[in-house]
């Protein structure tokens, strides 16, 4: 373990606290003496599967996070940022930007990679959804859907990453729990329209909260995970615009 000062080096956002009781801790190689990464757990009964909410890599802190990556038997890692925004460096290259498989849809950059370590051979898949601003909201409420039915079909850990790992990560994990507590009803429609149940945002946000500090950064972002709730219940005509409305 390392010491205080040595932690304190390693965090970009010195200010965000990682929660002792559910910070991810390295212990992969042996022969590393450093456990600490800026990483921590979030899990539920609603999530089909567990993720991991990270600070972006730099360039001092990118082996932890490959470390983390190979410990965890992880496939998948979502990026929610840029390498630069507003000409401020958010986050390192840790990944090659000119080997393997990429395909593009709606704004998300999907890169297949390989990873090997002696003679084990992993592939993992890297989603960049780039278009989303740092404190902000995207323009489409869909994409989030996208990446979490790709996070659904995984068995190990998915790694989420924005710039700090809380506002951008912290939002899209709450729609996703949001959107699951609606599975465990009897149907969208009883839920919205005839029971006048919705999922219970300040809940979850809370129970996200306890797990990942300060997860979901502005009002704005609370409000854009209901947003694409009802767009996606919109899109499966579980509701019209009348209905809204109260017409």
């Amino acid at each position: 373990m390392l010491d205080d000062y040595s932690i304190f080096e390693m965090q970009h956002f010195v200010d965000i606290k990682c929660y002792d009781s559910t910070r991810v801790v390295l212990t992969w190689p042996k022969d590393c003496k450093n456990d600490f990464i800026h990483a921590n757990w979030v899990k539920h009964k609603l999530l089909s599967n567990s993720f991991i909410c990270t600070q972006a890599p730099q360039e001092h802190t990118v082996f932890d996070f490959w470390r983390m990556v190979w410990q965890e038997k992880t496939k998948l890692i979502i990026m929610l940022c840029k390498l630069v925004e507003k000409r401020r460096p958010k986050c390192c290259q840790y990944w090659p930007g000119s080997i393997g498989q990429t395909m593009k849809f709606d704004n998300i950059v999907i890169t297949k990679l390989q990873i090997e370590y002696e003679d084990e051979s992993r592939t993992v898949y890297h989603q960049q959804w780039a278009s989303w601003p740092d404190r902000s909201v995207p323009k489409t409420p869909l994409a989030p859907f996208r990446l979490l039915k790709c996070a659904r079909q995984q068995k190990t850990p998915v790694i989420v990453h924005c710039s700090a790992g809380i506002g951008r990560t912290g939002t899209l994990i709450l729609v996703e729990m949001m959107l699951r507590s609606l599975y465990y009803t009897l149907t969208y429609t009883d839920v919205i329209l005839k029971k006048g149940k919705v999922p219970d945002a300040k809940k979850y946000l809370q129970i996200i909260r306890n797990q990942r500090a300060r997860a979901v950064q502005t009002e704005d972002q609370y409000i854009y995970a209901h947003y694409a709730i009802i767009q996606m219940l919109y899109i499966k005509k579980v509701f019209t615009v009348h209905d809204v409305a109260g017409e």
